[in-house]
């Protein structure tokens, strides 16, 4: 049972639902306090800035600067991380963009590392209901060099559903194919309102060196504010 209420009834709604059900496990409360949402989403800030060209542009240009240290960590030395992308679209159906990230990860040991890292995206609207994207990734990261790549095909059915197939390559280290991932996405996402959507995916990963079946099925709703 998901219950969607504003933070300050979470705690009323949960001793209400311990009362009606208290042998249907643990309940798990989620708030929206920038606490518990550093807990769902740890490491996936760092403290910078951006500078972005205007939108709406055939060219576009995206250069940010940060520590590098990751959420909530002081930085620890001089070094920069620098983010960038160019983008252009040569046609209205049409978009690609070349995109780099040069920084330092500094262990505390303080052993410092390279971290760069390249990538090449393009996506392209064919008719008006298929549309097909592709990204490539290769990095220079703590000694390794690892690198991936990923090709989609969306299919509209209907104005309000989209059928997704995706296939993505990452090798974690780029010496040999044992540890490579090969993963196959099939998916459909449903548009209930234009701030609401649910996506249903089955995957089906293929570890290189592993004989472990990982297939899984998620489920997932998307509100928008």
């Amino acid at each position: 049972v998901l219950i969607i209420c504003t933070n300050s009834m979470k705690n009323m709604w949960k001793q209400e639902w311990e009362k009606w059900g208290p042998a249907t496990g643990g309940i798990v409360v989620i708030g929206g306090t920038p606490t518990q949402k550093r807990k769902l989403f740890a490491g996936e800030r760092d403290l910078g800035f951006k500078l972005a060209s205007e939108t709406g542009s055939p060219v576009t240009l995206e250069v940010g600067v940060f520590n590098g240290t990751g959420l909530n960590k002081s930085d620890n030395n001089d070094d920069k991380d620098v983010v960038a992308r160019f983008g252009f679209a040569p046609a209205a159906s049409l978009t690609c963009g070349a995109s780099g990230y040069w920084g330092r990860h500094r262990t505390p040991a303080g052993v410092s590392f390279v971290k760069n890292r390249y990538g090449a995206d393009a996506a392209w609207a064919v008719t008006n209901g298929v549309t097909l994207k592709g990204e490539a990734v290769f990095a220079r990261e703590l000694g390794h060099d690892p690198f991936g790549w990923l090709a989609q095909a969306n299919l509209n059915l209907g104005r309000k559903a989209v059928l997704v197939v995706r296939f993505d390559m990452y090798d974690s280290d780029g010496l040999d194919a044992v540890r490579r991932t090969d993963t196959w996405q099939v998916g459909v996402i449903r548009y209930l309102d234009p701030n609401l959507k649910v996506k249903v995916f089955v995957e089906k990963p293929e570890e290189r060196g592993h004989d472990t079946r990982n297939n899984r099925v998620t489920f997932e709703t998307v509100l928008g504010f």
